[in-house]
């Protein structure tokens, strides 16, 4: 924000617009290119740790602009595919997910079963832009790894 590369109104801004022909729904905000540029010198690298499986920002609501590679490959057009490796720019807003964005904790620890059924730890910590709540950051990790 101070360096002009985005206004923090529109990281604060939560208006989701819907991208035509996505299933699940995907979605851009005023953020996105931000984010797209910005996020992934820090989310990728976490991913080199052995069970690491994602590493995301996420907004109180849910929102993840950014995800790693991985899950951010191109569609297909084929749904099973798609679902699983395009995961960017979708609403979990499901218990684990919203809570994840949302807390204000230290950190908040939760496990669950991730709806692909792989059993996870999810780490998550807020996020403070200028003394407000952004989000969450949030680190996915397969159990038997730690």
């Amino acid at each position: 924000i101070a360096k002009g590369g985005i206004r923090e109104a529109d990281l604060f801004n939560r208006t989701l617009t819907p991208i035509p022909n996505t299933q699940p729904q995907k979605y851009s905000s005023s953020f996105d290119r931000y984010t797209d540029s910005v996020l992934p010198e820090y989310q990728e690298s976490i991913l080199q740790h052995p069970g690491v499986v994602f590493a995301i920002g996420i907004t109180p609501e849910g929102y993840i602009p950014t995800h790693n590679k991985p899950y951010s490959q191109p569609l297909t057009g084929n749904p099973e595919q798609d679902y699983l490796n395009n995961r960017t720019k979708r609403l979990f807003n499901d218990k684990v997910g919203s809570r994840c964005g949302s807390h204000e904790k230290p950190m908040l620890l939760q496990t669950y079963i991730r709806e692909t059924g792989e059993h996870m730890h999810d780490l998550s910590v807020p996020i403070y832009v200028n003394g407000r709540h952004w989000g969450g950051f949030r680190i996915g990790y397969q159990p038997e790894h730690y």
